[in-house]
């Protein structure tokens, strides 16, 4: 059974989009809130989508590679476990692109040595063994040859001193993570690791699809059922310069889409909308993840959407007990309006004003004062050129492709709605006075 807040300090820890036990908010979590079953598939919808690509049938592939895009804090993390939970045949392994990588720098050979770690963690995790005559060679793979004889003493040696060690599974998953560990940093051992891991991709990836295939097999015979791994690797769109992506994922994709697994790749609305050079969608089947469709594109920005006010008030009541806040449904329509559909920034703005209530009770001016700083913070990240952009942007609803609006989507100052798609500035920027002076110079060489 899931906490539910009774008391504002209470709520500002179950109002942590994540729960604090680290179990996943995903259907049947007291938590879970089946947001798209609430609007038309076309104004919003992944989930259902998502499962659908993997339902398998008829002309289906064998595998199936997707990409979702989104803005960082539009639940894709959520709805992507919910599709993959309501499929039995599907084993999930998830790889945190953020704590993996050196998000700084990192390469395709990298990307592969990643999603090799994190299959053989997960078969540790199942009990799962591989034949020994392939585990002997995943061994080799990563001590042999992608180290020098130096590295391999320093890094593998002290794994394989106890009694009776073998090469199964449990000594590949302490090896492949001390192995890979090396490459969030810059040092020799890295250095030297690229030089031997780039110098023939094609045996990478033969090697990488070998491990697969016997590790689909592994799963199988466990339980006699047929199943098959689906990789996600998660948060790989909050990877700050998308020039590394572009270059170690998009541009890399007809590699990518020959490995022998299911694959989720999450991908930032930049990566669709303001490429740095291959769209996402050029790379590989995609599903979009906006924001809640809190208006309708002809809708003035003070609009609410009442379906979407009946989501936030079940998300925040699923947490928070609603006596806590003086008046709830205000606490609910304001918190839907200012986040302008994003889901993180509804739980930051809730969240934020439980924690500056100082009675019993979450007043409004709480929430107005959680609405003023959020908005300051993410002001800040604009730059002096942007406000004219932003002011154009809110008018015409619409995008153009270049690393400037890109900017503006990373960093969440403009938000993508699903439908046609449109575009629309965040409303707490709206409140800016630099966007409320830039709108009104548009408006005025607009006039006739």
């Amino acid at each position: 059974m899931a906490l539910r807040a009774k008391t504002p300090g209470e709520a500002y820890w179950t109002l942590d989009p994540k729960p604090a036990t680290g179990d996943s908010v995903s259907p049947g979590h007291g938590w879970f809130v089946d947001i798209e079953s609430r609007f038309d598939p076309d104004d919003y919808g992944l989930s259902s989508k998502v499962e659908k690509r993997f339902a398998g049938g008829l002309g289906s592939p064998q595998w199936v590679h997707l990409g979702v895009f989104g803005g960082g804090g539009t639940g894709k993390t959520t709805q992507v476990n919910a599709a993959i939970a309501r499929n039995p045949t599907l084993i999930p392994v998830w790889v945190d692109s953020l704590a993996s990588f050196d998000v700084g720098d990192f390469t395709y050979s990298e990307f592969l040595l990643i999603l090799v770690r994190r299959v053989i963690e997960r078969l540790d995790e199942l009990k799962c063994e591989i034949p020994s005559e392939e585990a002997e060679l995943v061994h080799h793979w990563f001590a042999e040859e992608l180290l020098t004889e130096e590295h391999r003493t320093q890094i593998s040696g002290s794994l394989e001193t106890g009694a009776g060690a073998s090469y199964g599974i449990p000594l590949l998953a302490k090896l492949t993570a001390k192995f890979t560990a090396l490459l969030r940093n810059d040092n020799e051992y890295r250095k030297e690791i690229r030089k031997r891991a780039d110098k023939d991709p094609v045996d990478l990836l033969a090697r990488a699809n070998g491990l697969l295939d016997a590790a689909q097999k592994a799963i199988q015979k466990k339980d006699g059922k047929e199943r098959k791994l689906v990789v996600v690797f998660d948060n790989l769109e909050k990877i700050p310069d998308r020039k590394i992506v572009d270059a170690s994922v998009l541009r890399r994709a007809d590699e990518i889409r020959q490995l022998r697994c299911h694959l989720v790749l999450f991908f930032h609305s930049a990566d669709q909308f303001a490429p740095i050079s291959v769209t996402a969608g050029e790379a590989f089947e995609v599903v979009a993840a906006p924001v809640l469709p809190i208006r309708r594109k002809s809708d003035p920005p003070d609009v609410v959407a009442g379906a979407v006010c009946e989501v936030v008030r079940e998300m925040i009541d699923r947490r928070v007990e609603p006596g806590v806040f003086q008046d709830f449904d205000e606490t609910v329509r304001l918190a839907a309006k200012y986040s302008g559909g994003r889901i993180r920034d509804i739980f930051h703005l809730v969240r934020t004003a439980c924690d500056s209530a100082s009675g019993s009770q979450v007043t409004i001016e709480n929430l107005e004062k959680a609405a003023a700083r959020l908005g300051a913070q993410r002001s800040a990240v604009a730059r002096a050129d942007d406000w004219e952009r932003l002011a154009r942007i809110h008018r015409e609803k619409k995008i153009v492709n270049d690393q400037t609006e890109g900017y503006l989507l990373i960093q969440s100052l403009v938000l993508n709605y699903n439908g046609v798609p449109w575009w629309d500035v965040h409303p707490l920027i709206m409140r800016d006075e630099r966007f409320i002076a830039a709108d009104k110079k548009l408006a005025a060489t607009k006039a006739p």
